[in-house]
């Protein structure tokens, strides 16, 4: 556990903070680089993808103030702005993320589909890196175990429990993660696959099946009950998420090919 990642004189960088930059830069400037193979450009990408972060910030935030309105939120509104000290749910994130990507691709007239496909490698290995500042935060951890894996957080930590063996959680959803991006890769290249957008449509899919088996082995109450005791915020959401991606999935295998010019790459 390692909550402060290093430190420059009197400024502290948290492993969180710093593992959540991390990501986007890495979401940003790959897809971007990558953005010629889709027929569109760098520039389009660095401008969509700082709009997506934006908006996955935004929306990651009002998730987390939703699910955790009543015992966070309801009696210290100003506590809404502190994202400094922690509180984004993915699939919040990811919901206006992608919202803000497909209105700024259709305001720029650019294909939103050869983003989504980018995406759905970018955005899985993004999480990853995410996940190890939460394993170093001591956040989402897991429930007790008797695994040769499990770790210990020590007794001075804030939000897992200390010296006591638990499910590696975080590390579980790093390893599930990229190999979700290797399936997509992998996807991409084989006679199954027919249009782009299949990518992002894929991701969420495995995704959304490796998050809410993780949820059964975490412990941590951050994440909230859609039914309570019965179906976490995550699970739930993973739920409507597989029916929208397999609908939209169906819908893009209909579409006509796109041709990508040939100096686009």
């Amino acid at each position: 556990m390692r909550p402060i990642l290093f430190s420059i004189g009197s400024l502290q960088v948290p492993a969180y903070g710093a593992a959540l930059m991390a990501a986007f830069l890495f979401a940003i400037f790959w897809t971007a680089w990558k953005a010629p193979t889709r027929g569109t450009t760098a520039d389009h990408l660095y401008n969509l993808g700082f709009i997506a972060v934006g908006g996955g910030i935004i929306g990651g935030r009002l998730e987390y103030v939703r699910t955790h309105w009543h015992d966070k939120f309801a009696h210290d509104l100003g506590r809404i702005v502190e994202i400094w000290d922690g509180g984004l749910v993915f699939y919040g994130g990811f919901v206006l993320g992608m919202a803000g990507a497909v209105a700024w691709s259709h305001w720029r007239k650019q294909s939103v589909l050869g983003v989504f496909e980018l995406a759905g490698i970018s955005i899985p290995i993004a999480i990853g890196i995410t996940r190890l500042g939460c394993f170093g935060a001591g956040c989402c951890y897991g429930e007790i175990a008797d695994v040769a894996w499990a770790v210990s957080y020590p007794l001075e930590s804030q939000l897992a429990p200390g010296d006591i063996p638990l499910h590696p959680t975080p590390l579980y959803e790093t390893a599930y993660t990229w190999a979700i991006a290797l399936v997509v890769w992998l996807y991409s290249k084989s006679p199954l696959w027919r249009r782009e957008g299949e990518g992002l449509f894929l991701f969420v899919v495995l995704y959304a099946i490796a998050r809410s088996i993780n949820e059964t082995f975490r412990a941590d109450a951050e994440r909230g009950y859609m039914i309570e005791g019965v179906l976490t915020n995550g699970q739930g959401t993973s739920l409507i998420l597989v029916v929208l991606a397999v609908v939209a999935w169906r819908w893009v295998r209909r579409l006509p090919p796109r041709v990508i010019p040939p100096t686009a790459g």
